[in-house]
């Protein structure tokens, strides 16, 4: 069985940063019934 991770990708932050983009992963139990959105 594969590792879940639950927050794959770390955040990307500058000092000089004025933007910033939210989003959304499936949550833990999606991924364990391998549904996603």
């Amino acid at each position: 069985m594969s590792e879940i991770l639950a927050h794959p990708f770390e955040p990307v932050i500058y000092k000089d940063t004025q933007t910033l983009i939210l989003g959304s992963f499936p949550s833990i139990k999606s991924f364990e019934n391998n549904f996603y959105y």
